[in-house]
């Protein structure tokens, strides 16, 4: 049998401690893991996490980087655009290695200040500019950026981080109509006056 050259091993065992630690991050925290927990999952010796990332800290930076890759939203009516968003959200979570990202900076925002700043930065640089978009040009974006952050991020905490039975009992496919409920009055109330959807729900002229 034809032994792995050390390039294949290495990329292997980078990979294994990589995904044990995103893993160990999502479920217990960046605080609450050490890289012995690391090791011991990725089933490697602590000095080769070390070796491969460097710290704790550098390797919780290299596995929580992602695009969120929203979807355009810009023309479409509050309805729409809501449940264009959630059901994006929800593929997001669902899905297992973004929603393990997501998760640990979720679980980690209130106790590591990293955590917490990258979330800020995911928020600020991908989510308000999709809002603002769709919003137009106005100072309401900002504030419905905020209110759609706070609805995704909260059924995000209820379900996955502190599993409320209600939110956690909810199949993943009618998880989207929950959130689009919640989002599509904000998306609205973001849009100019002028194109406020009236009573009969089209846009007013």
């Amino acid at each position: 049998m034809t032994e792995s050259p050390p390039t294949t091993r290495s990329a292997r065992t980078r990979a294994r401690i990589a995904d044990a630690a995103r893993a160990l991050f999502a479920e217990a925290g960046v605080t609450a893991t050490s890289v012995r927990d690391i090791a011991e999952r990725a089933e490697c010796d602590p000095a080769l996490v070390i070796r491969y990332f460097g710290s704790k800290e550098a390797l919780f930076t290299a596995v929580v980087q992602f695009d969120l890759m929203l979807p355009e939203l810009r023309g479409l009516t509050p309805g729409a655009a809501a449940e264009r968003l959630a059901g994006h959200f929800v593929r997001i979570w669902e899905t297992r290695e973004s929603g393990e990202k997501f998760q640990t900076l979720l679980r980690s925002a209130t106790s590591h200040e990293p955590s917490a700043e990258r979330l800020r930065a995911v928020f600020a640089g991908q989510v308000q500019p999709v809002i603002a978009a769709f919003c137009g040009e106005g100072a309401s974006a900002g504030d419905t950026a905020a209110k759609v952050a706070s609805v995704v991020l909260g059924v995000a905490l209820g379900r996955y981080i502190l599993r409320l039975p209600p939110l956690t009992g909810i199949a993943p496919e009618r998880l989207p109509d929950l959130i689009a409920t919640s989002l599509e009055p904000i998306l609205a109330a973001g849009l100019p006056a002028r194109l406020q959807p009236r009573e009969d729900g089209d846009p007013s002229p």
